[in-house]
């Protein structure tokens, strides 16, 4: 009994730490894979040109937004306490930048990551993927109104999981989990798109692997601890989320080629 608890210990260590490979290898996908570089590249100086023209509006706009609140300061303890509040005005408005960031960059760059996942599902495969996309101006619109879906379901499953959060051990450790499986989804989901698999069934297929998923998720959440950084690697995430998937799925073929003969 001891021996076969131990092995299903094991067995889960493993599926989480092979995850967490998959996570990785993205990373080595954008950088060594021309065709899953360019896609990455192409949504990395799009989230970094909105990310410069954010700051430069708060940068720009700090001055009146302070002079508006606050007004005009004559004596010096005056405008001491006005250059304090410019200044918290100032990261006021870069925290509110870097929010709307996080938001707005992967839906900008959603039409960008499923030709990515696609790139990166030939790479892994080596065969043409079940279901692509078609030209990136065709996609753009359904590409947005996917990931505004997704982002609406984690954002609500978020609010959810705060009160979860609170009961001690337990709670934090579930909700910790459930946040690397969306995540998984998150990145997983431009993929199995390309591979036909319908929505709800997108969700059981990450349900149903959990410790690689939350292997994948840990790697991801990591990074996304760092905003800049998080919207930085996201490419890298996706083709990751995409290797993920890819071997499952071959995985799962094998089993069942291995059982029906």
């Amino acid at each position: 009994m001891a021996l076969s608890a131990g092995h299903f210990q094991n067995a889960h260590v493993a599926e989480f730490l092979t995850g967490f490979r998959d996570f990785l290898a993205g990373f080595g996908m954008v950088l060594r894979v021309p065709s899953v570089r360019t896609w990455a590249l192409i949504p990395m100086a799009l989230n970094t040109l909105l990310l410069i023209a954010f700051v430069t509006a708060v940068f720009l706009f700090t001055d009146d937004v302070t002079r508006w609140v606050f007004g005009d300061a004559s004596s010096t303890w005056g405008r001491i306490a006005w250059w304090l509040a410019w200044f918290v005005t100032l990261l006021l408005g870069l925290l509110l930048a870097v929010g709307l960031m996080l938001v707005l960059s992967s839906v900008v760059a959603a039409p960008f990551y499923t030709k990515l996942s696609e790139a990166a599902l030939v790479h892994v495969t080596g065969r043409p993927v079940p279901d692509p996309s078609g030209p990136i101006w065709k996609i753009a619109l359904v590409s947005i109104a996917q990931e505004i879906a997704k982002l609406g379901v984690f954002i609500g499953v978020q609010c959810l999981l705060i009160g979860i959060g609170f009961i001690p051990v337990v709670g934090a450790i579930f909700a910790t989990g459930v946040t690397w499986m969306l995540l998984a989804f998150e990145f997983a989901d431009y993929a199995l798109e390309a591979c036909g698999v319908p929505v709800l069934a997108r969700y059981r297929f990450v349900l149903a692997h959990p410790g690689r998923c939350c292997g994948f998720g840990a790697g991801a959440f990591v990074v996304t601890l760092i905003p800049l950084l998080g919207i930085l690697t996201a490419p890298a995430a996706v083709a990751g989320g995409a290797r993920l998937v890819a071997r499952i799925r071959e995985e799962e073929a094998s089993g069942d080629r291995g059982r029906a003969a």
